[in-house]
C-alpha cells in the first residue's frame, strides 16, 4: 500500500488538491519519482516539451491502472468516490489533450488499450450522475 500513496498524492496534483501520504513512503518509491520527476524538468529545460508530456503522460496511465485496481479492492467509499471523480477528471483533460503515444510507439498500444476503457467508464460516469 505504501508505493500506492505517493501515486496518489501526485496525481491529486493534477486535480488541483493534495494530501500529504498516510504512510511513509519507501525511499525506492521516492528515489523513483524523483528520477522521473528529474528527466521530466531536463527535457522541459532543453526545450523538448513533447518529450516532457510524453513521459508524464506514460506515468499518468501507470497511475490510471494503479488507481483502477484499487477501486476494484477498496472498502472505503469516500476514497473511491474521490478515485472515481479523479478518473473522471482524468478523462477530461484526455479528451482536450489526448496522448496518442502510441502513435510514436506502437509497441504502447497495450496500455492505451488498457487505459482508454478505464477513462470511457470513467468520462460515462460523469457526465450521468448528478451534480450536487
Amino acid at each position: 500500500m505504501k508505493q500506492y500513496t505517493l501515486t496518489i498524492l501526485t496525481i491529486g496534483l493534477i486535480s488541483g488538491c493534495a494530501t500529504a501520504p498516510k504512510d511513509p513512503t519507501t525511499l525506492e518509491d521516492v528515489y523513483q519519482d524523483a528520477m522521473h520527476t528529474s528527466g521530466v524538468i531536463s527535457r522541459i529545460n532543453g526545450n523538448k516539451i513533447e518529450s516532457a508530456t510524453d513521459l508524464l503522460n506514460r506515468k499518468l496511465d501507470s497511475q490510471i491502472i494503479t488507481i483502477n485496481e484499487l477501486i476494484k479492492s477498496s472498502g472505503n467509499t469516500e476514497s473511491i468516490e474521490f478515485a472515481e471523480e479523479l478518473l473522471g477528471n482524468i478523462a477530461s483533460l484526455r479528451q482536450q489533450y489526448p496522448a496518442n503515444i502510441a502513435e510514436k510507439d506502437p509497441g504502447y498500444t497495450n496500455v492505451e488499450t488498457q487505459v482508454q476503457p478505464i477513462l470511457d467508464a470513467a468520462l460515462k460516469k460523469k457526465l450521468t450522475e448528478p451534480v450536487n
